[in-house]
This record gives C-alpha cells, structure tokens and sequence, in this order.
C-alpha cells in the first residue's frame, strides 16, 4: 500500500482535494455533528477521532471514496444522539454487594487483555470503541443511588481508550457525574479492558474485548465476521443479555435454610505494601505441556492448579499456626453451563476447596482431595443452593434503605469476606476466536482485582498455544511464586515469566 507521509493533519488533507470532494467531507461532518448531542468536551472529541481517522486512512493510500466507505455513519447509528435519561438497569443479584463493600483505597475490578502481533494503532482502537459501545448498552452506564438498591443510568457519551499510565485494577471513581466503570487502555501490542464487577463477569468481559478487537481489526482492513460470542456492532441488544438470571436456580432448587460462617482461612504471610497491587506477574507456560501434565494426573487444568496453589500457600505461610487451620482457595465457577442464557452480567457462583494445614504434604493425596471436593462443590445441585441464598437475602433486604444496607453489608463482609479464603484462583478457560482473527492475535491473559485482606489473587485463560496465570499481589515476599516456577520446571512446563517490576 502506497503512503503518503506528507499530510501531518486533517486540514492539510483537506487541502489535497478538490472543491468537489471538500464538500462531500463537509457534508458528513455536518451529517455527524446533527448525531451528537452529547456535551460539547465529547462532541469535539468525537469529531477529532473521525478527523484523525481520515488522515490515518489517507497516508496509507485509501481514497476519499474508501474512507467514507468505511467511516460510514450506520456504525454509530443513533448511539450519542439520545438525549433520555429514563433509561436504566437494575444490577444483577451477585453485583449489588459491590458499589457497598467498595472504599476509597479498593473496589472489585478485573482485567481480560488481548495481545495483537502488531503495535496498536490509537486512532483505531479509539474509532472501533466509539462503535462498538453501543452493541453493550449495559456496559455503556453509570452507577447512581436509588432509595433502596444501586442501579445503572444509561452514559450514551464517549469512551476513551487510554494509553496505559497505571497500575492494573486501580480504583475507578464513581462518584463523579457520568462516571465510567468500564476502562479500554492499550499498551505497545495489547489492548486490556478493565470492568468493575458490578457491570459483568469474566463471559461478558471476554465478550466485549472480542468485540472490540475484531472491529478493531475490521477498521485495519480485516475480513471478519460476526459469530458466537463475537458480536455484530450494529445489530440491536437482546433483552436477555441485559438479564438478571440468578432467580433461575428458585425453579432448580430451593432452600431456606441459612449457611453458617466457616472459620477463619489460613492467610499468606506478608505485610501489604502501600503501593497496591504491589506487583502483577504473568506465567505464560504453553498449553500442550499443560494439557500433558494435566492427562498424565487424570486431572483437569482447573484442578492441578488448585492443587499447586495449595502448595505454594503452605510454602508461604510460615508464622506460628493451628495446624488444623485450613487453606481455602476459592474457585469461581460460570453457571453458564447449567443454564441456558445470554447474559451478559454477572452469572457465576464460586466453590470454596478446603484442606487443613497439616495435610497438605503430599501432591497426589491432594490432587485427589481436590478431585473429590470440585467434584461435589461446583455440581448444580451445590451451586443452586448457593444462588438460591444469594437470592433470598437480596429478597430479604429489598425493602432495606441503602444507607442502612451499606453499613450492614461493609460490618458483614469485614467480619467475613476474605478472611473466609486464603486466595482465588479463577479460569476462564479456552478462547476461541475465528480463523479471520488467528493470524492477528498472540494470546491473552485475566487480572482478579486488587485483594483487600488475601496477599494474592489467581486467574487462568488459554489461547492457541499459550496458557497464562497470572498473579496480582500485595505483598514483597516471593515464596508463592518461586514454588510456582520451581514446579512447572520440575514437570518441564514450557515457561516465561513477565510483569510490573
């Protein structure tokens, strides 16, 4: 493709043209601006991201014709043009706990990120937010306070994809009008997306970063198509993605009796640093070898790594204890595949896998030990019960006023929260992506949030080839991770490690 690295900015290409064609540019930035009715920071912004779009496209050869073409404004539709503020969302079920336990130093945050074989292109990705934001009007809100519940309020303005300047899963302020709780950041080759939970789970983040990249990908002259779970920008929202379907475990099962408090879990050893997380680290291994150790112990990739957690807890705990003291690591589970639906908010419950201290000596007994307690834990049948409870209590304090609930809920999950579990290990398993997108992209990895009590928090995916943990972490000390390191060498585990100094 021919460039020309003459042009420096939209108005010196405007120049470029003739009278004929600088009216045809006229016309669609009149056309644009009569869809934007947001505040006039926005609107200027929305216009520049076209203007530089427009350049991008000329220096790399495209004609006027080719650049309307693509730049056709179908593909923002009537999105920054609705002026309603009726428009609104309940919070799911498992999502109206987390804009009350949240504080100035923490909330609930979590990033998925896609690694491309080329350097993003800021310009793109912004062009390819603006799009593709609409398809996810859920996502696309702010939280604001009701009497007796949190809720979302439709934010129909635009969303910034930001270089990268700070640490991962740092807190979002709310509080500000029209606030986001949805970040887009790049960085060289990697576009993350950051949610704070209340807006949905690991299934609806994987699904809008899919999204975004391939448009993302499209705008670059990609062929690709929309399927599954790669969504098409311009069809409309279906009403089931908005759902909250936590009151479908009431028709599976229903159980009024309450779950009492387990005793305190075995903490990792550490003072939290001042500076959280502390470190972010990133186990990159290749997934043939993993699949081959995980078949060699007739085990699945979620359970033989619950069980080197285990491990690397007990390695780290090293202060006087009980020893009839338990690990607990927990172990979200997507009730996706009980159910059949198309949410895109939170729909996960999670299973806590418990082992005293002392036992915790031999790999294979704990394999085993393991094997046994996800087998029964994270069934239907243990999880609907667990849905079910979530269910009644929110049912319980519906007619509680939130502040009142706020205090109720923090003194609760101060009392409990994490002290209940040493650390969270969460798999989101294997993406998929179409054969369109295969040559584009390296790999992936999913960041847990900041923990507030736990030292560490413990996320898996695969993608192709390469099968990445990684680690957020509030604490110096290293044992946890040098277990790690030393076991997958021990079991020849192809493996590079990468993060935040």
């Amino acid at each position: 493709m021919k460039k020309n690295r003459k042009i420096n900015s939209f108005y010196e290409y405007k120049k470029t043209l003739n009278q004929v064609d600088q009216k045809k540019i006229d016309d669609f930035f009149i056309c644009l601006k009569s869809k934007i009715k947001t505040d006039k920071y926005n609107k200027i912004k929305l216009i520049k991201d076209f203007q530089q779009m427009f350049v991008y496209y000329s220096i790399n050869g495209k004609t006027l014709q080719e650049i309307l073409n693509i730049l056709d404004l179908k593909n923002i539709a009537d999105f920054y043009s609705v002026t309603d503020n009726s428009v609104w969302f309940p919070l799911d079920n498992a999502a109206k706990i987390y804009p009350l336990i949240m504080n100035y130093e923490w909330m609930m945050i979590f990033r998925v990120s896609v690694y491309l074989k080329k350097d993003i292109v800021p310009c793109v990705l912004q062009m390819a937010l603006n799009r593709t934001i609409k398809r996810f009007p859920y996502f696309a809100t702010t939280v604001k306070k009701g009497f007796f519940f949190h809720y979302l309020d439709a934010c129909n303005s635009r969303y910034e994809a930001e270089e990268e300047k700070r640490l991962p899963c740092t807190r979002m302020n709310t509080s500000k009008q029209n606030a986001r709780s949805l970040r887009v950041i790049y960085y060289k080759n990697r576009i993350s997306c950051e949610f704070f939970h209340l807006l949905t789970d690991g299934t609806g983040g994987i699904c809008f970063l899919k999204t975004l990249t391939a448009e993302y990908l499209k705008l670059l002259g990609e062929n690709i198509k929309a399927e599954k779970d790669i969504l098409d920008i311009n069809s409309p929202p279906e009403e089931a993605e908005e759902a909250n379907d936590f009151p479908l475990a009431d028709v599976a099962f229903k159980d009024k009796n309450e779950k009492k408090a387990s005793p305190n879990a075995l903490q990792i050893n550490g003072r939290r640093t001042f500076i959280r997380p502390s470190r972010v680290l990133h186990f990159e291994m290749n997934t043939m070898d993993i699949k081959r150790w995980a078949q060699e112990e007739n085990a699945t990739v979620t359970e033989l790594f619950v069980t080197l957690l285990f491990f690397a807890s007990r390695q780290s705990i090293r202060k006087k204890i009980n020893v009839d003291s338990s690990i607990r690591i927990q172990v979200p589970v997507n009730m996706r595949k009980f159910y059949k639906t198309k949410t895109m908010r939170n729909f996960s419950m999670f299973a806590i896998i418990d082992i005293p201290y002392r036992n915790v000596m031999d790999f294979k007994t704990v394999l085993t030990e393991v094997k046994k307690q996800m087998k029964i834990k994270t069934s239907k049948t243990e999880l609907d019960k667990s849905m079910t409870f979530a269910n009644n209590s929110v049912k319980g304090s519906r007619y509680v006023p939130l502040f009142i609930k706020k205090y109720l809920v923090r003194w609760g999950y101060n009392l409990i929260g994490e002290k209940n579990t040493t650390t969270t290990l969460s798999n989101l398993g294997v993406v998929n992506l179409p054969e369109t997108m295969k040559d584009s992209v390296e790999k992936f990895d999913f960041v847990l949030g900041i923990p507030t009590r736990n030292k560490y928090n413990c996320s898996l995916i695969s993608y192709g080839e390469k099968t990445v943990l990684s680690l957020i972490k509030t604490v110096k000390n290293e044992d946890f991770e040098l277990y790690l390191k030393d076991e997958l060498d021990k079991n020849n585990i192809g493996l590079k490690i990468f993060g935040s100094k």
